[in-house]
């Protein structure tokens, strides 16, 4: 993965893959399990995961329509990082986690399966009670 070039300027819609998608998600899935201080050993992922956490980022001050002061600013990189983290979990492959074409969509998804999920336990707590 070239997050490197990526992240300079020369943006692709799509990096080209270097790994099979087992051995991916593996490497996702040991950095997402990993302890804070070990991801300074793929410093590429934590690139990778920067950026797509910037772009979502991005995004959400794009269709805030208000001015926006600091506090709402830290507010909305609380919850791009969270979103960030979803997308992190829910991907695949790298190349399914970098897809800015798709980035959106994903988006999208994430927060619908959360708001049925929500709506699914709060439904299951009333019959429950």
């Amino acid at each position: 993965m070239n997050v490197q070039a990526h992240l300079s300027g020369q943006v692709s819609n799509q990096l080209p893959p270097q790994q099979n998608g087992n051995e991916q998600m593996q490497n996702l899935a040991a950095s997402a399990n990993a302890p804070a201080n070990m991801l300074s050993i793929d410093p590429e992922l934590c690139r990778a995961r920067n950026f797509i956490h910037q772009k979502i980022f991005e995004i959400i001050m794009r269709r805030h329509s208000q001015p926006v002061d600091d506090t709402q600013k830290q507010k909305f990189k609380g919850i791009a990082k969270r979103l960030e983290e979803g997308l992190f979990e829910a991907a695949q492959t790298k190349e399914d986690y970098l897809n800015l074409n798709t980035l959106e969509s994903r988006l999208s998804s994430l927060l619908k399966r959360s708001s049925t999920n929500s709506h699914n336990q709060r439904h299951s707590q009333l019959v429950i009670n």
